[in-house]
């Protein structure tokens, strides 16, 4: 898979997430996880993102930069959706619905499943996911230094977001058992799958 090919799987991948809007402020540039690559992040007058990098793995650190300053508590609640930490998360407040929830992932192996999912990924797509990671996982830190900036879900558990691992990419991404139904019952080796 080609460079191109490779930024545009990351970007389907990360688009699932959630696109970014915020209010218009510059950016510094930031390094990624190889301190020779340089990222910038610029926002236009309407606070979209513009991200630009010296490789694959550094603009999609960028793009993971912004998606966690533009949708960061949408992005974390997802994680823990998809991980079986939603209760966890959200606390009494979401039950039973949260429960129902953690347990269908569980019961489904999304987790599991999503680790040998992304063990099938070419190098490229590892690279592109492991730079959108290491820009999360960023901005993360940066929220240990910035407790201000702490989403509220967070605050009212007195818990704090987990680092993410590439492979959350493709927990986000599958952990909907509802509206895949016939590929999760298939994936936790229920029944076999045959498209439709």
């Amino acid at each position: 898979m080609d460079t191109r090919r490779a930024l545009i799987a990351a970007t389907a991948i990360a688009a699932l997430l959630v696109p970014a809007s915020a209010a218009a402020r510059p950016h510094p540039g930031g390094k990624s996880a190889k301190p020779t690559e340089r990222v910038t992040i610029t926002r236009d007058s309407r606070g979209e993102p513009h991200v630009s990098g010296d490789s694959l793995r550094a603009t999609t650190y960028g793009f993971g930069y912004a998606q966690m300053e533009d949708q960061g508590t949408y992005i974390l609640q997802n994680l823990a959706t998809s991980t079986g930490r939603s209760a966890e998360l959200l606390g009494p407040d979401c039950l039973p619905g949260c429960l129902r929830s953690d347990h269908l992932v569980h019961l489904f192996r999304i987790p599991e499943s999503a680790t040998e999912q992304y063990s099938g990924l070419p190098s490229s797509a590892k690279e592109a996911v492991g730079g959108f990671t290491d820009g999360i996982n960023a901005f993360i830190a940066f929220l240990d230094r910035r407790p201000e900036r702490m989403p509220l879900e967070f605050i009212r558990t007195g818990t704090r977001p987990a680092l993410w691992q590439a492979e959350d990419c493709v927990r986000i991404r599958s952990h909907g058992p509802l509206f895949n139904f016939d590929r999760e019952v298939a994936r936790a080796g229920v029944v076999p799958y045959s498209p439709g």
